[in-house]
């Protein structure tokens, strides 16, 4: 579970940033829902 935490804390730093354009281009909100669902997909 701590390294799951971890991982999700470190990704989330550098990842907020091109989330910005993601979403954009997605036409998504930068929500707590909109950043899950950003990063499901830049995962897939």
């Amino acid at each position: 579970m701590d390294e799951e935490n971890a991982l999700q804390k470190d990704s989330k730093s550098h990842f907020v940033k091109d989330a910005n354009l993601f979403c954009r281009k997605h036409q998504l909100r930068l929500t707590l829902k909109g950043l899950y669902l950003c990063n499901i997909n830049e995962q897939e």
